[in-house]
């Protein structure tokens, strides 16, 4: 019992720590045609760039990756697929 409660403490300990030092799931973001969309990147996908755009009419989030890690050419292929 004594052991249980102290493994519960360490995983709450250990959510604290992680919630401080990770504290946004975006590390970067970039806005396109004033808000309408984004281009960034996560904690999760590391350095390759994701295209996010909220559509209205179905209430979804679309997400794609762009499959780059280059700034430049992240901004390029999101201009690319959201005009498409």
């Amino acid at each position: 019992m004594l052991h249980d409660i102290g493994v519960f403490f360490g995983w709450i300990l250990r959510a604290f720590v992680m919630s401080k030092t990770q504290s946004s799931w975006k590390t970067e973001t970039h806005e396109l045609f004033d808000g309408g969309c984004k281009v960034l990147r996560t904690n999760q996908n590391g350095d390759v760039y994701q295209l996010h755009v909220w559509v209205k009419t179905e209430g979804k989030l679309y997400r794609k990756s762009l499959r780059t890690k280059h700034l430049e050419t992240a901004l390029e292929k999101g201009k690319e697929e959201k005009s498409t």
